[in-house]
């Protein structure tokens, strides 16, 4: 997976604060962006260049832009943004951010002129179809690549270099058939990434040599491990802080009375895994996330836990080990439906990640900031604790003296965004 400007932007990252932030009651002003047509994934990042993280909704075909304070209107139909798969990196060298989705059996790479207004450009596909394809620069040349898998093989694009690709020749690599995921990171220091594929009850992992085959390094079989049916979505991210990602899987449990598993390896190394932590605690995980949710300096799990409505927070302690905080099942007044996707980019610049969740229950998108790091309850703004007529006189006078205590939108002025910010704010409680 790239790491880059763009990767921080559609990735969790984190930022780091001395007094950790209680997850509970942590999410405010909730909103909804779209109906997401096909409950598909969610990308962020900045597509018009204005400094403030947007939202591609690949099932709806729409980009929502950023109003620069952290909402989003009416998105913009795109008939090249579709369906699954969203990737948001510059792939043509020209700064901004393009998408690479994968819509039915092709793999379509869609440029950005530079306003965000994504334009198709090309499309690569197999006779067997698509899976999954992620992103990553496979040769170090600096220019992102592709990967991709299906049921009968994996297979690899070179970008050119202007964000154009040539079929990589992959039949030398012994990637045992195809996968259902593929993931790519460098899981051993050398710069160089590592491929993971799953299929079923398996996970693979496969280094280059030399000469650019690809062999097998290790199969874990969560099957035997975990009484497990199939993997259902990994990570690859360090969760100790020694550089090395680690291997985070979600599984559904092959007996119908157990919960699903949240299951982290951790790397040795050399891209071997060990068994490291476990939570039997879900019913359907179908979003798996990682960020410094509560302002530790360490990486906390995010997980979607579809049939209970509900987010979990699992709370890193620095050693890839995690302790459970939830449920979660709404953000202040806006209760979650069948969670499935997550994403934490910084909407509002306030310099921590707040949350965007794709729900299956009713095809939304929910969006809600995170107050870590910032007061509390930002509409108590008598802090009494409670809200009231008060803190609406409170407002009122402080909007009309211009105060710039109360621009709530945080873009350096006091428009109606900010009263509408306010009421939103105001409605959806304190915890």
């Amino acid at each position: 997976m790239i790491r880059s400007a763009a990767f921080i932007l559609i990735s969790c990252v984190s930022i780091g604060s001395a007094q950790p932030c209680d997850p509970i009651g942590l999410f405010y002003g909730a909103d909804s962006v779209v109906n997401n047509r096909f409950q598909s994934e969610i990308a962020a990042g900045d597509l018009n260049q204005d400094g403030y993280p947007d939202l591609v909704v690949p099932g709806f075909r729409t980009v929502h832009f950023n109003d620069g304070g952290g909402r989003f209107g009416d998105g913009v139909y795109l008939p090249s943004v579709g369906a699954r798969d969203p990737n948001l990196v510059d792939l043509d060298a020209d700064g901004d951010l393009d998408l690479v989705v994968r819509d039915g059996a092709y793999i379509k790479v869609v440029l950005n002129p530079g306003d965000g207004m994504l334009d198709f450009d090309s499309s690569y596909t197999d006779p067997g179809g698509i899976s999954n394809v992620d992103v990553v620069d496979l040769n170090l040349d600096g220019s992102p690549d592709l990967v991709w898998t299906n049921s009968e093989r994996t297979g690899m694009l070179l970008n050119d270099g202007d964000g154009r690709f040539t079929e990589l020749d992959t039949s030398s690599s012994d990637f045992g058939g195809g996968g259902t995921i593929v993931e790519a990171a460098d899981l051993d220091g050398d710069l160089i990434p590592e491929v993971v594929l799953t299929h079923e009850r398996l996970i693979r992992t496969y280094r280059a040599d030399a000469t650019g085959v690809y062999g097998l390094v290790q199969a874990i079989n969560i099957g035997l491990d975990f009484s497990a049916e199939h993997v259902q979505n990994i990570l690859l991210e360090d969760l100790n802080g020694d550089g090395f990602p680690e291997l985070t899987f979600s599984s559904l449990s092959i007996v119908p009375s157990r919960p699903d598993f949240v299951t982290v390896y951790r790397n040795l190394g050399d891209a071997t895994f060990v068994p490291r932590d476990n939570h039997p605690l879900f019913n359907v995980v179908v979003g798996l996330q990682v960020s410094d949710i509560d302002q530790d300096g360490i990486n906390d799990l995010l997980v979607s836990d579809q049939n209970s409505h509900s987010l979990w927070i699992l709370r890193g302690n620095g050693a890839a080990r995690f302790t459970a905080t939830g449920p979660i099942s709404s953000f202040g007044a806006a209760p979650l439906d069948a969670p499935r996707h997550i994403l934490c980019p910084d909407l509002n610049l306030d310099g921590v990640p707040d949350l965007v969740v794709g729900n299956y229950g009713g095809s939304t998108v929910r969006y809600a900031f995170n107050r870590c790091g910032t007061h509390p309850c930002p509409p108590d703004l008598t802090g009494e604790g409670m809200l009231d007529e008060q803190d609406i006189d409170a407002f009122l006078d402080a909007y009309l003296d211009e105060n710039p205590a109360v621009d709530f939108d945080r873009d350096g002025q006091l428009t109606h965004r900010d009263v509408s910010s306010f009421i939103v704010a105001f409605q959806s409680g304190c915890p």
